[in-house]
C-alpha cells in the first residue's frame, strides 16, 4: 500500500506512515499524479520503511545552467547503501571480469573481494575495450542500489558517461577473475586467440635463467589408433592430468567373467622390454598368465573391469620416467565375456584405484569399438572417449599411448627466484618469444592450496532452498506450501516455448506458473519470492509457481564456467552459465550456432537486432544466460540481453582476407573437440547438389555446406570460406561456406582407384573412378542406390534425383563409376546372398550424372550357368524316359502278380498298415522323451569333457560315461513309454516346459519361458502333446541351432492357445528337412501330435535367420 493519502493536495505535504497501523482509511495500493511541480524531490524520496513506487509521465526538466560535479563519495562493490546515497554521485574500484557493448552502451563488470558490481556507460564511441578484462579499473558515476540478502540494500550499478569515467589503477590482471588455461593449450592452440589476452596458467618450474621462468604443465596424454603403425589417427583429444614423474606403463586384459579368462596377443610392442613384471590388480578370482614366444606377448587376463573403481585386470608392465610412449599391435582378442577389454595402459601405480589413462579394445553393447579410457582422481569412475568404431576397431589393430610435456617462457613483472620443480601461479599477457607463445608482465607466486577466488558466504538462508526442491524423489516431502526467493535469470520466449528461469546460491531451476501474466511482473535481475502448492499441479521437473511477489531488484548470480555445469544435478539446466565460444551463424529468427569447446550450442539473444548479431558472425564471444536442453542432443543458451554478450576477438570485415590454406591440412588433431574460426580454401567444384558441394585441391576433397542455395556448375574454381568440423564420416567438412566463383576452368581429373584403396579414406571426398561389376539386376527407382562388387566386396553408389536416367543394368555387367568418394558412417555391414556371405564395404559413390556410369561389358548370354543348365536339362530328360520304361516293366509284373494274389496281399497291406502306423506312433514318442533327455545328458558330458581345464583322468571317465549313455539312447529307441508324462502330474503346462527349459539347456544358451494372457487348465491329452511339441522344439534348438536365445511363449487367448518357441539360431530349410526322409521323426512327430489335437501350426525358418515354430489350438479343442 502507497504512504500517501488519497488526496493529491496534501498527499505530497503528509508525513509517509511507519508502520502498517499508521495508514489512513482510504490509503491506496498505486496513484499516477499529473501536472505536479516541486522544487526538489526531496519530498518524494523522504525516507521510510515500506515500499512505494513513484511513477511520472510526460516529465520535463529545466536546465538552469552547468555546474562542477561534486566530490565522489567512495564505495565498494557490495557495501550497503543508506537512502542517502542512492543514486549520489560515487567511485567505484575493482577488476573487470566482463565486456559488453549494445550500441553506444558499455557494460562492465567489476568485482572485488567476491562482490560485484555493474557499470553503464552510455554515449560509448568507438572500438570494444577487450584489454580492459582482468585490469583494475576505478569508475565514477551514479550508485544505484538493489536488494542484497532479502532486505539489505546494496550498490548494484553505476551509471556513467563516456571513456572518461574509467581510470586504470593496475595493469596486472586480477587471478581469480581468469579461466584456467593449459599451457598444452596455449603452446597447441590458435595462435590469434591468446594474442595480448590475459590469461592464467599452473605448472612447475624447470628452468631459470635470469628473470626468465621456464613452466612446464602436468603432463597430457594422447591415443592413437593406425592399421599399419605408420599413419596414426587420435582418439579423441589429449587429456591433461598430473601424475608423478614415474609411471607404469604396460599391456591390460580383463575377463568379466569369474571362472574364465581372456586371452590376447600382442607384438610390435615397443615400451617394453622383454623382461617385463606381470600382476593381477584389485586381487580377483582367479590367477592371469603372460608368455613371451617370440614377438608374441600372449596375456591370459582375469578380473572383472578396467572402468569402475576399484580395477581388477591383469597388467604386464614397465617403469616409465617422464615423457614417453608404449605403442603395440593387437593381433588377436579371445574374449571371455563381450565387455571383456584389452589394449594398453599407462598408470600411475599399482593400486586398484590409481589414476590412469588406457586405450582398449572392447565388444560390449555388441559393437567392437577402440576407447581411450581415464580415471582423473584416485578412487573415482573412469572416463571414455569412443573412438571410430571403422578404425582401429577391426583385428589387427595398432595402439599408441603417449606422455608428453608442454613448456612455456614466463616473464615475471617483480624480481623473484624459485627453485626447480616449485609449481607456481602465473597471471600476464601472452606475447610472442622466438616464434613461440610466452608471457610477459606477469604476477608469479608459489600455487595455493586453498580455493582461488572463493566468493564471500552469504548469510541469506531462503525459506526453502531450490535444491531442496528440484532433486530426488522426496522433493515434495513435508511441504503441502512453500515459499522460495530467488533472482531472475530469465524470462521470455524463445522458439514458441515460454522460459522462466530462477537461482538461488543454492541451486537453479525453470519455472512454470499457472497464470502467464506473472511473467511479466518480474525481468532478468529481479529479486522474487515464489509461492508454490505442489498439490495444485502434478510435480513436474519445473517448480511450479502460483503466485509471484516482486520484492527488488539484485545483482545475478555469479556464473558457472561451462563445462562445469555437466557436473550438476540434470546437467545444470536452468543455471546461469558462462561460455566462449565462436559464432558461426545467425539464422533469421536472430538464433545464434555459437561453438564453444567443440560443441554447438543454440544462443538466444532477448532484444537483440538480427543484423547486428549477423555482424558477430566468425566473431569470438564470452556469453553469459540460462542452459536448457530442449532434447538429448540441442543445447540453448539464453541470454536475456545484448549486455551479456562480450566480444572477445573481432571478425575479419572481409571474410576472404584469411591466409589461404590447404585442404590436407584439416586434420582431426586439429578439428575434434576444438572450436575454429574461418579457413579459406581454394578448388575446383566436383559436385554440386543445392546447398551440398564438393570441392578439391592438389591435395585432397572437401564437402562444403554452403551458408546460402546458389547454382555453381561443376568444373570451376572458387574461392570457399567456412568452418571447419570434423564430420560424423570421419572426414573433414566445411560448413556456413562462403563461396566466390572465379573464372571458369578444367574440370578435374578421376583418380583411378580400387573399392579397397576408396574405402580406407586415402581418397575422401574426391572425384574416383572404380570399375566394378553389377552383383544383382538393378532397378531404376528414384532413391533405390545401386549395389556393385569388385575386389569380392560390395559398395553402394547414389545418383540423387536422376536414377532413372542410368535405367536398367542386367547383373553382371561391367562398369566404370566416376563420382566423389563419401565414406560411409558405421560398421561393416552383412548380406547374405545364395550359401555365401560378402561385407558391404563403408564406401560410398556420388554420381553426378548419369554419364557417371559407363557400361563397358553386358553379360554374354552364353554364361556358363546357362550352359550348365542346358545340360542338367538333357540329362534330366533322359533320366525320365528311363524311369517311365523302368516303370512300365515293373507295372506288367505288378499286374501279373497281384491277379494271384489279391487277398494276400490285402492281408499284408493291413498288418504293413497297422505296423507302420505304430512304428510311427512309437518313434514319435521315444524321440520327444527320452531320447531328448538322453540327447541333454549326452552335450553336457562333451562339453565338460571338451574342457581345457578338465583333468585327463575325469576326462576318460566322462568319456566312458558318454558312450553308456549313447548305448542306452540306442535301447530306449526300442521301448514305449506311457503317453501322459509325468511331469504334468504335480505341475501345470507352463511350469512343466521351463522344467524342461532347465533341464536341456547348456549355460551358454538363455532360454525364458513367458506366459500372456490368464493361464487355464487343459484336457490331458492337449497338455500331454503341447508338452512334448515345446520339447522337441527346444531339443532341436540345443542340438542343431547353435543359438544364443531361445524364447518359448505360451498365450492363453480367448479363443485359442498359442505355444511359439523362438530361437535366433542359425535357421534351415523346411522344405528340405521335411523331404528328407523317414529319419526326421522331429517335424514328423510335430505334425502328428498337431493332427492328434485338431491344432494348426506354422514352421518359419531360413539358413542364418533363426527358427520359429508356432501350434495354435483352438479353444473348442482344448
Amino acid at each position: 500500500m502507497s504512504p500517501w493519502t488519497s488526496d493529491p493536495k496534501t498527499g505530497s505535504e503528509a508525513t509517509p506512515p511507519q508502520s502498517l497501523a499508521d495508514f489512513p482509511r482510504g490509503s491506496i495500493l498505486r496513484e499516477i499524479w499529473n501536472d505536479v511541480t516541486v522544487d526538489t524531490p526531496d519530498v518524494l524520496l523522504a525516507p521510510r520503511k515500506l515500499e512505494s513506487v513513484l511513477s511520472v509521465r510526460g516529465a520535463t526538466v529545466k536546465v538552469l545552467g552547468v555546474d562542477r560535479l561534486p566530490e565522489p563519495i567512495t564505495i565498494h562493490p557490495g557495501q550497503a547503501l543508506a537512502p542517502d546515497d542512492n543514486f549520489r554521485w560515487s567511485e567505484v574500484e575493482g577488476t573487470v571480469d566482463f565486456v559488453a557493448c549494445d550500441g553506444d552502451r558499455l557494460t562492465l563488470e567489476i568485482s572485488d573481494s567476491g562482490q560485484r558490481v555493474q557499470a553503464i556507460l552510455s554515449g560509448w564511441r568507438g572500438e570494444i575495450p577487450a584489454t580492459l578484462r582482468g585490469r583494475r579499473v576505478r569508475v565514477v558515476g551514479a550508485a544505484e542500489s538493489f536488494l542484497h540478502s532479502g532486505d539489505v540494500r546494496v550498490v548494484g550499478r553505476i551509471w556513467a558517461r563516456a571513456a572518461s569515467a574509467i581510470t586504470v589503477t593496475s595493469q596486472t590482471p586480477q587471478a581469480d577473475l581468469l579461466r584456467l588455461t593449459s599451457i598444452s593449450e596455449l603452446t597447441n592452440g590458435d595462435p590469434a586467440t591468446f594474442r595480448d589476452a590475459a590469461v592464467k596458467i599452473v605448472g612447475k618450474v624447470v628452468s631459470q635463467e635470469g628473470n626468465q621462468l621456464t613452466i612446464s604443465d602436468s603432463g597430457t596424454f594422447g591415443a592413437f589408433v593406425s592399421s599399419n603403425g605408420l599413419e596414426w589417427r587420435a582418439v579423441g583429444a589429449p587429456i591433461e592430468m598430473a601424475m608423478g614423474a614415474k609411471v607404469y606403463v604396460g599391456l591390460a586384459v580383463n575377463s568379466r567373467m569369474p571362472t574364465k579368462s581372456s586371452r590376447a596377443v600382442f607384438t610390435n610392442v615397443s615400451g617394453l622390454s622383454r623382461l617385463p613384471r606381470w600382476t593381477d590388480i584389485g586381487n580377483p578370482n582367479g590367477a592371469g598368465q603372460f608368455a613371451i614366444t617370440g614377438e608374441r606377448f600372449v596375456v591370459e587376463g582375469v578380473g572383472s573391469d578396467i572402468w569402475d573403481a576399484p580395477d581388477q585386470f591383469t597388467f604386464v608392465y614397465e617403469q616409465m620416467d617422464g615423457a614417453g610412449s608404449i605403442v603395440a599391435r593387437l593381433d588377436s582378442f579371445d574374449a571371455a565375456d563381450p565387455a571383456a577389454r584389452a589394449g594398453i595402459m599407462i598408470r600411475e601405480s599399482l593400486d586398484l584405484d590409481a589414476q590412469f589413462v588406457d586405450l582398449v579394445q572392447t565388444m560390449e553393447s555388441g559393437i567392437r569399438s577402440t576407447s581411450m579410457q581415464w580415471r582423473w582422481r584416485t578412487a573415482g569412475n573412469s572416463t571414455r572417449t569412443v573412438g571410430d568404431t571403422a578404425q582401429g576397431a577391426s583385428l589387427p589393430a595398432w595402439l599408441k599411448l603417449e606422455r608428453r610435456f608442454s613448456t612455456v617462457v614466463v616473464t615475471p613483472n617483480e624480481t623473484a627466484t624459485f627453485a626447480l620443480g616449485d609449481f607456481v601461479d602465473v597471471v600476464g599477457f601472452v606475447t610472442s618469444y622466438q616464434g613461440q607463445p610466452a608471457i610477459f608482465n606477469a604476477s608469479v607466486s608459489k600455487q595455493r592450496h586453498d580455493s582461488v577466488g572463493a566468493q564471500l558466504q552469504s548469510n541469506w538462508r531462503p525459506l526453502v532452498e531450490i535444491a531442496r526442491l528440484s532433486d530426488g524423489d522426496g522433493k515434495w516431502d513435508g511441504l503441502d506450501f512453500f515459499r522460495f526467493r530467488g533472482v531472475v535469470t530469465f524470462c521470455g520466449d524463445v522458439l514458441g516455448r515460454r522460459y522462466w528461469a530462477m537461482q538461488d546460491q543454492s541451486a537453479a531451476t525453470l519455472l512454470t506458473g499457472r497464470d502467464p501474466s506473472n511473467l511479466f511482473l518480474v525481468r532478468p535481475g529481479s529479486y522474487a519470492e515464489i509461492v508454490s502448492n505442489p498439490g495444485w499441479a502434478p510435480p513436474t521437473n519445473n517448480l511450479f509457481a502460483d503466485n509471484v511477489f516482486l520484492l527488488g531488484s539484485t545483482a545475478l548470480p555469479n556464473p558457472v564456467l561451462h563445462p562445469a555445469e555437466y557436473l550438476l544435478p540434470k546437467r545444470g539446466e536452468g543455471t546461469w552459465i558462462e561460455l566462449e565460444g565462436i559464432v558461426r551463424s545467425v539464422a533469421d529468427t536472430g538464433l545464434m550456432e555459437v561453438k564453444a569447446r567443440g560443441e554447438v550450442f543454440t544462443v538466444a539473444v532477448s532484444g537483440a537486432q538480427v543484423a547486428r548479431l549477423r555482424d558477430h558472425v566468425d566473431a569470438g564471444v564470452r556469453l553469459r544466460g540460462v542452459i536448457v536442453y530442449p532434447n538429448e542432443r540441442e543445447r540453448l543458451l539464453l541470454v536475456p540481453s545484448p549486455e551479456h554478450l562480450e566480444i572477445t576477438k573481432e571478425p575479419l570485415r572481409d571474410p576472404f582476407a584469411y591466409t589461404l590454406e590447404s585442404i590436407h591440412s584439416l586434420t582431426a588433431d586439429n578439428l575434434l573437440n576444438q572450436s575454429r574460426h574461418r579457413t579459406r580454401l581454394q578448388g575446383t567444384v566436383t559436385y554440386a547438389d543445392q546447398a551440398v558441394v564438393y570441392v578439391q585441391d592438389d591435395f585432397g576433397g572437401i564437402r562444403v555446406e554452403l551458408e546460402t542455395v546458389m547454382p555453381i556448375d561443376v568444373g570451376f574454381p572458387v574461392e570457399i570460406v567456412g568452418f571447419p568440423d570434423w564430420g560424423e564420416d570421419e572426414s573433414v567438412v566445411l560448413r556456413h561456406a562462403l563461396v566466390r566463383v572465379q573464372a571458369s576452368g578444367t574440370r578435374v581429373k578421376p583418380v583411378v582407384a580400387s573399392s579397397l584403396e576408396a574405402a580406407s579414406g586415402r581418397y575422401a571426398n574426391q572425384l574416383v573412378r572404380i570399375r566394378a561389376v553389377v552383383s544383382r539386376t538393378l532397378g531404376s527407382a528414384e532413391g533405390e542406390p545401386l549395389e556393385l562388387e569388385a575386389d569380392q566386396r560390395i559398395f553402394r553408389v547414389m545418383l540423387p534425383g536422376r536414377r532413372a536416367s542410368v535405367g536398367e543394368i542386367p547383373r553382371g555387367s561391367i562398369v566404370e563409376l566416376t563420382g566423389i568418394n563419401v565414406k560411409e558412417a558405421g560398421l561393416l555391414q552383412w548380406v547374405h546372398a545364395s550359401n555365401t556371405t560378402s561385407s558391404i564395404l563403408p564406401l560410398k559413390l556420388l554420381l553426378r550424372s548419369s554419364a557417371d556410369v559407363a557400361v563397358l561389358q553386358k553379360p554374354s548370354w552364353w554364361v556358363v550357368k546357362r550352359a550348365l543348365l542346358f545340360v542338367s536339362s538333357i540329362a534330366l530328360v533322359g533320366l525320365v524316359i528311363s524311369f517311365w520304361i523302368h516303370k512300365l516293366r515293373q507295372r506288367v509284373k505288378q499286374r501279373t502278380a497281384e491277379l494271384d494274389a489279391t487277398m494276400e496281399k490285402l492281408q499284408k497291406e493291413a498288418r504293413m498298415s497297422a505296423t507302420l502306423a505304430e512304428r510311427d506312433r512309437l518313434a514319435g514318442e521315444i524321440h520327444d522323451s527320452l531320447e531328448q533327455g538322453l540327447n541333454g545328458i549326452l552335450l553336457q558330458l562333451e562339453s565338460t569333457a571338451n574342457l581345457e581345464s578338465c583333468p585327463p583322468e575325469i576326462r576318460s571317465s566322462l568319456d566312458l560315461a558318454c558312450s553308456m549313455a549313447s548305448f542306452s539312447r540306442t535301447e530306449v529307441q526300442n521301448a514305449v513309454w506311457e503317453l501322459q508324462s509325468p511331469m504334468l502330474e504335480d505341475s501345470e503346462l507352463p511350469v512343466a516346459i521351463e522344467k524342461i527349459m532347465r533341464q536341456i539347456t547348456p549355460e551358454s544358451l538363455h532360454g525364458t519361458v513367458k506366459v500372456e494372457g490368464v493361464p487355464r487348465r487343459l484336457a490331458s491329452e492337449v497338455e500331454h502333446h503341447l508338452l512334448r511339441i515345446a520339447q522337441e522344439a527346444i531339443n532341436n534348438t540345443v542340438k542343431h541351432a547353435a543359438a544364443h536365445n531361445l524364447n518359448v511363449v505360451l498365450g492363453y487367448e480367448v479363443e485359442a492357445v498359442v505355444l511359439s518357441v523362438v530361437d535366433d539360431g542359425c535357421g534351415f530349410s523346411p522344405d528340405q528337412v521335411t523331404t528328407g526322409g523317414l529319419g526326421h521323426f522331429g517335424l514328423r512327430s510335430l505334425r502328428s501330435r498337431v493332427g492328434k489335437i485338431h491344432a494348426t501350426h506354422e514352421v518359419l525358418s531360413s539358413p542364418g535367420k533363426g527358427t520359429t515354430i508356432r501350434v495354435r489350438v483352438p479353444v473348442i479343442n482344448t
